[in-house]
């Protein structure tokens, strides 16, 4: 007697099929899921650093976030105390344009942003940050180096990919 084998080639065409149209559907949906998986964890890391940086010894609400300042030319990260902080992306601005504290001064730290620059308002989408400061920030020394410098402290914490500043009605896009 000879044994029938074409039902278990039949059952394994079955399954050599499935999971090609199996591959088919599922491999172009990769590419799109994946950027996004990598977005997705993109916030949870700025969520991260967040909650890393915030600190609560007497149940207030303060935060301690690296910003760029300047020393003889060169960058350097430097802490700064922010106390009612707000969302992550403000309070990271905030600290970045308030002045120079005593101890940053006697350091010989620099910064471009001047003194007197108050935020308006910030807002991000994805990697695309729009901010907007007082008239102040005109007054720079080097408006290219304050705009590079706002990047920098930005990319400390988010994936810059463009960055808008409006000052007193002025654009700049980096």
């Amino acid at each position: 007697m000879e044994k029938d084998n074409s039902k278990g080639q039949g059952s394994f065409r079955y399954t050599l099929v499935m999971y090609i149209i199996l591959l088919i559907l599922v491999v172009p949906g990769l590419f799109f899921l994946i950027p996004r998986a990598k977005q997705n964890f993109a916030n949870y890391h700025i969520r991260e650093h967040y909650e890393m940086w915030m600190a609560s010894k007497d149940d207030s609400n303060i935060a301690y976030y690296p910003v760029i300042l300047f020393s003889n030319g060169k960058e350097v990260n430097v802490e700064r105390k922010i106390t009612n902080a707000s969302t992550p992306i403000h309070s990271l601005l905030e600290a970045l344009i308030s002045p120079l504290n005593k101890t940053e001064k006697n350091n010989m730290l620099s910064t471009f942003i001047p003194e007197g620059t108050k935020l308006i308002g910030a807002s991000y989408d994805g990697g695309f940050f729009f901010v907007e400061l007082s008239k102040e920030f005109l007054s720079s020394k080097d408006i290219d180096k304050a705009l590079e410098q706002i990047k920098k402290t930005l990319n400390l914490y988010y994936k810059v990919e463009s960055l808008t500043v409006i000052s007193d009605e002025t654009i700049f896009k980096i």
